[in-house]
């Protein structure tokens, strides 16, 4: 079988190759079989075993062969970052919790043993007050238990052109203790004087003391007076005229300590006696009140609001 020849380009691509291969190749021709017949390649005459003289061929340039592997590549990793330094705030102590303003909440007299929210409807809870019904202050109109009422969120005491009005005690009291009351008056009668007090259980007054930890005269409502009772001759002392705006919700608080008497409104003091002379001597309650000062009137009709009132331990 006869070998057909190949164009010369065929043959300088496959000395190429070779060259590639680092083999050494010699001019001239060949015969190769490519399966179904053999041909023949005619060879140009390349000498690629010599690194430093790299083989060229018409229109093909090659790079010369290396004589050391490369280094292998490397990837320069990233420097470590450290995160930024935070400095937090110093740390603070919260306020104690609940209304500001109470005095219970801020100086932690702890869980009520009595007293009211008010929360119900109709007539103050007889298991708990019993309401006046008779002359009222001094002689002065008349108490009765038409004047409270509650409308599920507050107390109220009216009292009328004609000297009705209310007042009513707590059915059980303590010795010692504190009590905190929430209170407002619109402007009314000045004859006409709210009250929060603590009276003594005994009945014994004066020798047995009143505490009078808020009393309004002025019918504008702007100023609250403080009164202690002692002594079998009603002796006193007090703050008066103390500049408030009782037609605003406050929160009125007293102690009765065995050292001292002291008084608050919305948590900020405003009455103290220490003398031991002037503490009372045995056990009180509290009572609410709307005293008229003006016989069986005329009066200008007013009222007085609790919110609520709340008795603890001392």
């Amino acid at each position: 079988m006869s070998c057909s020849r190949l164009p010369a380009t065929v043959g300088v691509l496959l000395a190429a190759v070779l060259a590639l291969t680092g083999c050494r190749v010699t001019g001239g021709s060949t015969q190769v079989d490519t399966g179904d017949g053999c041909t023949e390649i005619t060879m140009p005459s390349i000498d690629v075993s010599a690194p430093s003289a790299p083989a060229t061929l018409p229109g093909v340039v090659l790079a010369p062969c290396p004589t050391t592997p490369p280094p292998a590549p490397t990837t320069e990793l990233p420097a470590p970052t450290t995160a930024p330094t935070t400095t937090s705030p110093p740390a603070t102590t919260p306020p104690p919790a609940g209304d500001p303003t109470s005095a219970a909440v801020q100086r932690g007299w702890g869980t009520p043993v009595g007293g009211d929210e008010f929360d119900y409807v109709g007539a103050p809870d007889p298991a708990k007050w019993y309401p006046y019904d008779g002359p009222g202050h001094a002689g002065n109109g008349i108490r009765t238990p038409d004047a409270f009422s509650v409308n599920g969120e507050v107390l109220r005491v009216h009292g009328d052109a004609t000297g009705r009005t209310g007042g009513m005690e707590y059915t059980s009291g303590q010795y010692l203790g504190r009590w905190e009351a929430r209170m407002k008056a619109p402007a009314g009668d000045g004859a006409y004087h709210p009250m929060l007090l603590l009276w003594p259980d005994a009945e014994d007054f004066p020798v047995g003391g009143e505490i009078d930890y808020a009393e309004i005269f002025r019918g504008d409502r702007q100023s609250v007076n403080f009164f202690l009772h002692y002594g079998a001759d009603n002796s006193q002392t007090y703050t008066q005229n103390h500049p408030v705006d009782a037609t605003a919700w406050h929160n009125y608080a007293v102690e009765w300590a065995t050292e001292c008497v002291t008084g608050w409104i919305d948590n900020v003091q405003w009455f103290q006696d220490c003398n031991p002379d002037h503490i009372p001597p045995r056990s009180m309650h509290p009572t609410i009140q709307l005293d008229g000062f003006n016989g069986n009137g005329p009066y200008i009709p007013s009222d007085m609001y609790v919110d609520w009132i709340r008795q603890y331990a001392l």
